[in-house]
């Protein structure tokens, strides 16, 4: 299906909204950051690394290079994050649910991964759910405890502490679950 048919689609199938008025919730999730060493050795680890990653790619170990490359992607988030992390031990991420008539837009600060978005949209009260993602701040990407190790461009620029996707997401719902 081409984008121009899913627009003509949706719109032949769309349903007129509820006449419920506005209602707004926000709230605040305190999640822990991912734990890095202090900024000196950060860079010195670096460092290594690349040169390791060098010599990998260099000899045709493009399991050790892909390996190295995961390994530097987070060391790269925290020198771009030198001025909140390391040294912040938790954030605040500010979430809100708007709700107008039976639609839901449900604002968070991150890139949210698929996984999350389909949990979400999966246990929301409404099936007319917009997620609008990277609102309110911008905190790279939100995984599930368990995509950390799995690896993958998410996991590196992530300066979330694993558990933190788990915690949007149930506070999310119960965002939606009162605006209903």
């Amino acid at each position: 299906m081409t984008l121009a048919s899913g627009v003509i689609k949706a719109i032949k199938d769309a349903e007129p909204v509820e006449k419920n008025g506005l209602k707004i919730e926000s709230a605040k999730v305190k999640v822990e950051t991912r734990k890095f060493p202090p900024l000196s050795q950060i860079r010195q680890i670096r460092e290594d690394k690349n040169r390791q990653l060098s010599a990998a790619v260099e000899a045709g170990k493009f399991r050790d290079a892909r390996a190295l490359t995961q390994e530097i992607a987070p060391l790269d988030c925290a020198v771009g994050y030198d001025d909140l992390i390391p040294g912040c031990e938790s954030l605040s991420l500010e979430i809100q649910a708007i709700m107008l008539g039976d639609v839901a837009l449900l604002s968070i600060p991150n890139e949210v991964n698929v996984s999350i978005g389909f949990d979400i949209k999966k246990s929301a009260p409404t099936k007319k759910l917009l997620l609008l993602t990277v609102t309110n701040g911008y905190y790279y990407h939100l995984l599930k405890r368990d995509e950390y190790a799995a690896g993958g461009h998410e996991v590196g620029p992530c300066c979330i502490a694993p558990g933190a996707g788990e915690k949007v997401t149930a506070e999310a719902l119960k965002l939606l679950e009162r605006l209903k």
